[in-house]
């Protein structure tokens, strides 16, 4: 694969034009089949485009906004995220095309998150036990588990979070 060619972004959902808005949600759908993405406003996008296609990318929620998010939702407890508290970015939403997969594009990515956010103190993602692709990036990137629990399918959710020095 030629990076050279590959183009690094992040923006606010916000700034993006109706036509990549339009990319990723098929970029997404594609790859979760979901009838939402949580994709506000304030969300950050960060990803990879190669000749004008999303290859990659990955979605941030600062901590204030998603706390008012799980707020507006009854969540006030912020049952399922970190407990670490104020300065943390919740990563989720962490896509790869299929032919770009084992490239380290996600691993990049996750990086250049931080870099990006410099006035973060840790980074959190929910991951399903039986992902095992997306448990293994985040373990591999020196996330640890901090929580355990099952989702509304009995399945077994693991809160992660690393610590950003």
């Amino acid at each position: 694969m030629d990076y050279s060619k590959v183009v690094y972004f992040s923006n606010k959902y916000v700034d993006f034009s109706q036509h990549y808005k339009d990319k990723l949600l098929k970029f997404l759908d594609i790859s979760f089949k979901l009838p939402t993405y949580e994709l506000h406003d304030f969300t950050i996008i960060s990803g990879f485009l190669l000749n004008n296609e999303i290859i990659a990318t990955i979605s941030l929620l600062k901590y204030d906004d998603l706390k008012d998010v799980l707020n507006n939702n009854n969540n006030h407890k912020m049952i399922g995220y970190s407990s670490k508290g104020e300065n943390g970015l919740f990563v989720y939403n962490v896509v790869v095309k299929d032919e770009f997969k084992r490239k380290r594009l996600a691993e990049v990515l996750l990086n250049l998150c931080i870099r990006d956010n410099e006035d973060i103190k840790y980074l959190h993602a929910q991951v399903k036990r039986t992902n095992e692709p997306s448990f293994n990036l985040f373990l591999k990137c020196g996330f640890q588990i901090e929580n355990e629990m099952l989702d509304g399918d009995n399945s077994s959710v693991c809160v992660l979070s690393r610590d950003i020095n």
